[in-house]
């Protein structure tokens, strides 16, 4: 396991225990006991810290829900009670589960203390931008649209002798003057396109079949349309709504996306700092190491089979 392994493996995904910053409400209301039973009790502090495990921007939605909420206190009751039982029992005093306990809590402690670690490491906006401006320079080409078109296509499927005649049809109707959308919408036979008309967005080369693509890509100037194009999916028809030629995206265009980016590289590299840090400090046993692995090789040929 690399470095950057071991500090991915730190990364704060769930702070089971709350250690994450509560909400407003929470921080302002004394605990209110959800649920009591078997001399344990649920509040909603436990509440509110089991919801770290959520995603930030979903867990407001799921805390409205007091079918969730409770469901929540009901998981935790239980849990609470079991665990409980289970100690009486003397389950955790083996020194395995006392293992567990203890890396348990290391990851819960971690996580929060990594939290803490990334907001005393932000980076500057100075820095965000300077990199940021930096990537831009150093990989501009990969900052470029490719020529893109918009279009719109009506689709006899088949490839019989009635569905080109369908088609052939339809183009003569379309080259005296019949409004597209409406002729797509009452004969294509592509029902994600039919209902808009026949439109099917704007999109690059290497995004449809190659019949078709040659033929979309052929075509001059809006509102010019196409003969027949048979492909694998029968006979089209096809309305060229808009070109766009390729271009270099600006820094201002792709700011936002390359600062993120930025910001992100910047925490990591302080991480990645830290974790060198430690890892200088330690002594690895490769001896132990290599015992341990050996004593799983029989089991693992087995599973192998």
């Amino acid at each position: 396991m690399n470095k950057q392994m071991l500090w991915s493996a730190a990364r704060p995904v769930v702070l089971a225990l709350g250690l994450a910053s509560l909400s407003t409400w929470a921080l302002a209301q004394a605990p209110q006991a959800f649920i009591t039973g078997n001399g344990k009790t649920v509040t909603s502090a436990d509440v509110q810290a089991d919801s770290q495990r959520m995603p930030d921007d979903a867990r407001a939605g799921y805390m409205a829900n007091t079918k969730i909420v409770q469901e929540l206190s009901t998981n935790l009751y239980v849990r609470r009670v079991m665990a409980e039982r289970g100690r009486q029992a003397g389950v955790d005093k083996s020194d395995e589960m006392q293992a567990a306990i203890q890396i348990a809590v290391d990851k819960i402690v971690s996580d929060a203390f990594l939290k803490k670690f990334d907001a005393e490491h932000k980076p500057s906006d100075k820095a965000i931008t300077d990199l940021a401006k930096a990537q831009y320079q150093a990989e501009k080409a990969k900052f470029a649209e490719p020529e893109r078109v918009r279009a719109a296509h009506i689709l006899i499927s088949g490839d019989s002798a009635e569905s080109k005649a369908k088609a052939e049809k339809l183009l003569k109707e379309l080259k005296g003057g019949a409004n597209f959308a409406t002729v797509a919408k009452a004969n294509s036979e592509d029902p994600g396109s039919a209902v808009k008309g026949g439109d099917l967005g704007t999109f690059s080369r290497g995004r449809m079949v190659p019949e078709f693509e040659a033929a979309v890509f052929g075509l001059a100037k809006p509102g010019d349309l196409s003969g027949l194009v048979k492909s694998q999916f029968g006979y089209h028809i096809i309305k060229l709504e808009e070109k766009l030629p390729a271009k270099q995206l600006s820094y201002a265009e792709v700011e936002s996306k390359l600062k993120e980016q930025a910001t992100n590289e910047l925490v990591q590299k302080a991480r990645t700092e830290a974790v060198k840090e430690l890892t200088e400090k330690m002594t690895v046993n490769k001896d132990a190491i290599e015992a341990f692995s050996k004593q799983y090789e029989a089991q693992a040929k087995t599973q192998a089979k």
